[in-house]
């Protein structure tokens, strides 16, 4: 039993291990993975790239500390903001399933695959449920003479 809550313990360690706090606001954590993701999300070619990183570190530590104070007001719940959200949407919907570059690339994909012909043959030999060893055997043999 000991050796179950030490395993335990190990693990949760190392998950915790794992995930790096980067910025810390209230309760709320954003890890290193998290924030390097954004960053890189919305990256702009720049020649100094410690002083980007330290001005994106101010940009999104109060992006994330006005997210978090409009989510403490309610402020998602207000009717305006509702309909100005089903606007965004509506008007983000159309470019996100019209990306010409994805749907080029999905169709190059089905392209290539679609080169190259399989053709996949299922034998199936019916074997009663109360059958004997001796009766699944020959079942097997009977499918793999087939081969």
């Amino acid at each position: 039993m000991k050796k179950c809550y030490l395993l335990l313990a190990i693990t949760i360690g190392s998950i915790h291990a794992g995930a790096q706090p980067f910025i810390t606001y209230g309760n709320n954590v954003v890890t290193k993975q998290e924030f390097l993701k954004a960053y890189n999300k919305n990256k702009t070619q720049v020649t100094d790239k410690e002083k980007s990183l330290r001005e994106y570190v101010e940009l999104y530590s109060n992006f994330k500390l006005k997210v978090k104070e409009a989510a403490d007001l309610r402020l998602d719940s207000l009717p305006q903001i509702q309909y100005d959200i089903r606007n965004f949407r509506e008007q983000v919907i159309e470019n996100y399933l019209n990306d010409e570059k994805g749907i080029s690339k999905l169709m190059d994909e089905a392209f290539v695959r679609s080169q190259k012909d399989l053709h996949v043959i299922h034998f199936s030999a019916p074997v009663a449920a109360g059958a004997t060893a001796a009766d699944t055997a020959k079942s097997y043999a009977a499918i793999m003479s087939l081969y």
